[in-house]
């Protein structure tokens, strides 16, 4: 192996690495929300959502777990959390829970 290609593989596995960890850290903070969330020591707003700092995909999660959440305590949900989730996941909200979302 030359030395330029030894050096390229280091990068990447340093990369790697830093990927994990990173994903690591977002797993861990997640679970310390979802957790949070679930046992109802835990409201957030869709600015609170925001201001987490998690990729999109997981603020999506965390949106879902709040809506449910607000469903099982009979909470209002505001249209302004709900429009921030994808489609598929207000036609899939709609139609598992017709009545709680015919404003939307």
């Amino acid at each position: 192996m030359t030395i330029c290609y030894r050096a390229f593989l280091r990068l990447i596995q340093i990369e790697t690495r830093h990927k994990l960890a990173y994903l690591l850290e977002i797993q861990r903070d997640f679970a310390s929300i979802e957790e949070k969330i679930r046992e109802n020591r835990l409201n957030l707003s869709e600015t609170d959502i925001n201001n987490i700092g998690l990729p999109k995909y997981w603020a999506d999660i965390l949106v879902l777990l709040v809506i449910y959440r607000k469903l099982l305590n009979k909470q209002i949900i505001s249209c302004s959390l709900f429009q921030r989730l994808p489609n598929l996941y207000q036609y899939l909200l709609k139609n598992r829970w017709p009545r709680s979302f015919l404003d939307f």
